[in-house]
């Protein structure tokens, strides 16, 4: 019930009392009964005091319990609602990486072949290399019995597709990698790939400003059907520790059992 509404019902309630002490005081001065009549003045006297303490004493401290009152009303709402939170409020539209890969000091990928992702962000992944950044990238390794699952799972079983997709990913990375501190000695960051010997179930994509604070999105991988929009979630280092954390571990892990890649002018 809202504040105004209660003080309505507040007023109409002392203008009810103080009607009725005004009609005492009218019966009181027609009265003939000495008796009668005194007993109408005090009745009357002591109703018109009583709504006049009262109405100063809630007008002026009941304005306060009212708006608490009001903001438990809309805290318990919104609770309410959290309870009842869609999947559409947690899965979300692949969202843009811009302005993450910029803020970034550490860069984690992992993907089936990553050629989309690398190939669209080529020049910002670059200057974010140029600066300092340090990129660890996880894709599968180029062999027949990883493209034979990957080409299972997908929608059409089409090896040469995954194949063309890595030595297009595998390009762009020695592009990457011939901006690197490691090439040269006027930029700042690195990159580093690993191979697995089998296609991820899910890609993530890390970013962290520092050892502590980042934000990852975890992209789920269809198998055969309904590539067009894969289920996609972001995690927050500050809000969602405990799951930032798992998919950080879940990565690192994965790291710890690749096959380091040897970049051509490492050969």
């Amino acid at each position: 019930m809202k504040k105004k509404l209660r003080l309505k019902y507040m007023i109409a309630i002392y203008t009810i009392i103080a009607s009725l002490s005004i009609i005492f005081w009218i019966l009181a001065y027609f009265s003939s009964n000495d008796i009668f009549q005194a007993t109408l003045i005090n009745l009357a006297t002591e109703l018109l005091g009583v709504v006049f303490i009262f109405f100063i004493v809630n007008y002026l401290f009941s304005m306060d319990e009212w708006d608490t009152s009001e903001r438990i009303d809309r805290l318990l709402e919104k609770l309410e609602k959290d309870k009842n939170t869609s999947s559409k409020d947690f899965f979300v539209k692949k969202p843009s990486i811009d302005d993450l890969i910029k803020e970034s000091k550490y860069i984690d990928l992992c993907g089936v072949t990553l050629s989309t992702t690398i190939d669209s962000h080529l020049s910002l992944i670059r200057d974010a290399i140029r600066n300092g950044v340090h990129l660890r990238v996880l894709i599968m390794e180029l062999n027949d019995e990883t493209l034979k699952v990957a080409s299972r799972r997908s929608e059409e079983d089409d090896e040469p597709y995954y194949k063309k997709k890595l030595d297009s990913a595998i390009h762009n990375l020695e592009y990457l990698y011939n901006n690197s501190s490691i090439v040269s000695s006027e930029y700042k960051g690195k990159i580093e790939i690993g191979f697995l010997n089998y296609p991820p179930s899910f890609g993530m994509k890390i970013f962290k400003k520092n050892e502590q604070e980042g934000i990852s999105q975890i992209e789920i991988y269809p198998h055969h059907v309904g590539w067009g929009e894969p289920p996609i979630f972001s995690l927050n280092s500050e809000t969602d520790d405990e799951w930032y954390s798992y998919f950080q571990e879940q990565f690192d892990a994965m790291w710890g059992n690749k096959e380091q890649y040897k970049f051509q002018k490492e050969k």
